[in-house]
């Protein structure tokens, strides 16, 4: 016995404004979408306090922000400071902050206890809702110097970047520099810098901090920088620069390795007293729109 189907499609029109519970429906709307997908077009509000759900921009940026498609066709990268003025017609932005990060640090004159490497800077990211014509300051954080050659030097500190202006205040922390051979106190190596961390945004984080210092023989590895950063020496072996892009650490009486450009990684750890720690790397902020 064979059963005949029938298809019945229903089109639904909903007037302007009408109240559905608590959902009001104040301009017209479609529905479309299949078996498992729908979307909503004709959505044309502005979003209000940056979470009016109506918008369906905003809808698409919040969808993007979770790892779907993304929205955005346009964007600016900064190496260095500046100033962003929202572009006519946009009404969300997303910012990416990198801070800079430490400088590696320098061994001591016995050649036994190396540098540790720099510690990467923080890292933040995050949509808002904002308003054509609003400028907004650039801050580009300088990566930190390494320890100077010459006797047991700390590596200096990355510095923040930052982008603020009319409601908002994202940025990004320096990265520890890495520490000399006897700056910890501890007998054996100069510890790694720590990583620095992102403040105002909806993802917040650190590039990794740096690695510790070989010590004492000859085969002695330095500890590579966290979150695939630099590598550690393999002689009397300086700490890795952490993050992306961070500096190798040296092997005896070598230079630290600098870590890459606008990377915000930490710079390498150099080993015996006359041998500099690498430089870290400054920070950047990427704007897209």
């Amino acid at each position: 016995m064979h059963t005949k189907q029938s298809l019945v499609c229903l089109l639904l029109v909903i007037p302007a404004s009408i109240i559905i519970g608590q959902v009001e429906i104040d301009q017209s709307i479609q529905l479309t979408g299949g078996s498992g997908q729908s979307s909503i077009t004709g959505l044309i509000d502005p979003p209000v306090n940056g979470s009016d759900a109506v918008n369906k921009d905003y809808v698409d940026a919040a969808v993007a922000a979770l790892g779907g498609g993304v929205p955005w066709t346009l964007s600016q990268v900064f190496n260095a400071d500046g100033s962003f003025v929202i572009p006519s017609g946009v009404t969300l932005i997303k910012v990416q902050v990198w801070g800079g990060g430490g400088g590696g640090g320098t061994g001591d004159a016995s050649g036994y206890l190396q540098g540790g490497g720099g510690g990467g800077g923080g890292y933040a990211e995050s949509i808002f809702s904002v308003t054509a014509g609003n400028s907004y300051t650039v801050t580009i954080g300088s990566g930190g110097a390494g320890g100077t050659g010459g006797g047991n030097n700390k590596g200096a500190n990355g510095s923040t970047s930052s982008f603020v202006g009319p409601g908002i205040n994202i940025g990004a922390a320096g990265g520890e520099g890495g520490n000399c051979g006897t700056c910890t106190g501890a007998t054996g190596k100069g510890g790694g810098g720590n990583g620095g961390w992102g403040y105002g945004g909806s993802i917040i984080t650190s590039l990794g901090s740096g690695g510790g210092a070989g010590y004492g023989v000859n085969t002695a590895l330095g500890q590579p920088g966290a979150n695939n950063g630099g590598r550690g020496g393999t002689y009397y072996g300086g700490g890795g620069g952490g993050g992306i892009g961070g500096g190798n650490g040296s092997n005896y009486s070598c230079l630290g390795n600098p870590a890459a450009a606008n990377s915000g990684a930490g710079g390498g750890g150099g080993t015996y007293s006359q041998a500099a720690g690498g430089a870290g790397g400054s920070g950047k902020i990427v704007v897209f729109w």
